[in-house]
């Protein structure tokens, strides 16, 4: 896990610690070992009359014979074809709080280019694209639900998937927004949606039974995976990595309360 904080401090002030600039704020990264100096980073930081803009951790991507037994994951294909989307459109929508939510709208999709397929990649947008015989296998075990099935136009072969069911990204009472856990923050003068504060990403209630679907904080194309379609790709020769997801309604999502 790396957990990060965004700083902003008064002209002049210095930070006595490693930091990285980006957008007019700094950027320090805690190490997990350095976890219980959190409280002391936030008082440097108040005594300096700053301010902590943003805090969160995240999991990195690992193999995906590395997730996890019965994790679901943030599912990202190896091979990124050198290909785009044709009939493919985004389409913002606004969440609950406010923030935009990135949705797609396909028809009729085909893509550019002839980059060979195998048996699971994704395009440049981040759709995910498998061959026929791979999406036929996961509908004969059941493990189609939460995802649209396309048959990409002159590529017969082909099939792209387009996850359809929305995750619920946040937790009631435990801060940022209960559908797509982001909060706003204003970094580089725009503002933004970034995850929670204590938040530890990627995070979401996890849905019961098997299938796909998508988070709300990301676009509607990343594709998030049950254990059991994790493990049919794996069988199938599919080469990917995944981040596992985290339950947001349990502990294991959030910066421990000493350390808040």
């Amino acid at each position: 896990m790396s957990y990060v904080m965004t700083i902003r401090l008064p002209d002049g002030a210095t930070l006595k610690r490693p930091a990285r600039e980006a957008a007019g704020l700094l950027e320090v990264t805690v190490a997990d070992d350095d976890v219980a100096g959190i409280p002391d980073l936030r008082a440097d930081v108040a005594e300096l009359g700053g301010e902590v803009v943003t805090e969160n951790g995240s999991t990195s991507p690992r193999p995906g014979t590395e997730v996890g037994e019965g994790r679901w994951c943030v599912l990202l294909p190896s091979k990124v074809l050198a290909t785009t989307v044709k009939g493919a459109q985004n389409r913002s929508t606004a969440c609950a709080c406010g923030l935009p939510l990135a949705g797609v709208i396909v028809a009729e999709p085909r893509l550019t280019g002839r980059s060979p397929v195998p048996g699971l990649a994704c395009t440049r947008e981040g759709f995910g694209v498998v061959t026929a015989d791979v999406a036929g296998a996961l509908a004969e075990e059941g493990l189609t639900e939460g995802v649209e099935v396309f048959t990409v136009d002159g590529s017969a072969g082909v099939r792209l998937l387009v996850p359809t069911r929305q995750l619920v990204g946040g937790s009631a009472g435990r801060g940022g927004c209960a559908v797509c856990g982001r909060e706003p923050a204003v970094i580089g003068g725009i503002s933004v949606g970034v995850p929670a504060r204590y938040s530890l990403q990627p995070a979401a209630d996890i849905p019961p039974g098997e299938g796909w679907a998508w988070h709300p904080a990301m676009a509607q194309q990343i594709a998030v995976v049950s254990p059991g379609v994790r493990e049919a790709l794996l069988r199938l020769g599919a080469d990917f990595a995944a981040i596992p997801l985290r339950d947001v309604t349990r502990a294991e999502a959030w910066l421990a309360k000493e350390y808040r």
